[in-house]
């Protein structure tokens, strides 16, 4: 989904982007948990991935905050948020991971030299079965359409910036070998479709 370019949505006879305004009103939320709902018809874990709001921000506001959580209470087991081309701090919401801002990845984009939108992450789930596992968040360092590690004072920049975000969303990320890893475990399904013993191993 995305609250970006309403013109670009797709309509009767018309492909586009599938326009979903960020609201708690109740039509747009009952939209999110058709949408859900049939994707959990056709799969076991869902990750809702949305590209929303303004660029070079790094917090999500109260607003994005509660969609995301209305969202993972209406069935997504991982939100996936992207657009503002920076990394944003994660959060673990009612045992799924809530990534607010992915920020860039393979990139052509213009670098802000304060904001360092060239310093983003690679994120890794780990599952087990339909259990989440873990989230691991690896730093590397963007280049014109390349990626590589982050070593050194960018590695370290990227770890103390990404925990003191995440701390803010009352969350904890452990240091492991110069990565980010957030414990998971999911609670008791939101949804039908997860199992609700742990997988084995």
């Amino acid at each position: 989904i995305t609250d970006n370019e309403p013109e670009f949505a797709a309509g009767p006879g018309r492909p586009g982007a599938h326009f979903l305004p960020v609201s708690l009103e109740r039509d747009v939320l009952a939209e999110l948990e058709e949408d859900l709902a049939r994707a959990h018809d056709r799969a076991d874990l869902v990750v809702l991935s949305n590209h929303w709001g303004p660029n070079f921000v790094e917090r999500p506001s109260q607003l994005f905050r509660d969609f995301a959580h209305a969202a993972v209470d209406r069935g997504a087991d991982v939100y996936f948020g992207h657009s503002a081309h920076l990394v944003q701090g994660v959060e673990l919401y009612r045992g799924r991971p809530v990534l607010y801002d992915t920020g860039d990845f393979l990139d052509d984009y213009a670098v802000d030299p304060e904001l360092r939108n060239d310093a983003s992450c690679l994120f890794r789930l780990h599952f087990q079965g339909c259990e989440l596992a873990g989230l691991e968040l690896v730093p590397v360092t963007l280049s014109y359409a390349a990626v590589g590690l982050a070593t050194g004072d960018l590695q370290e920049w990227i770890l103390r910036r990404l925990q003191r975000l995440s701390a803010e969303l009352e969350t904890k990320l452990e240091r492991r070998d110069g990565r980010l890893w957030l414990p998971g475990s999911l609670e008791a399904p939101v949804h039908g479709s997860l199992p609700s013993e742990p997988a084995p191993g």
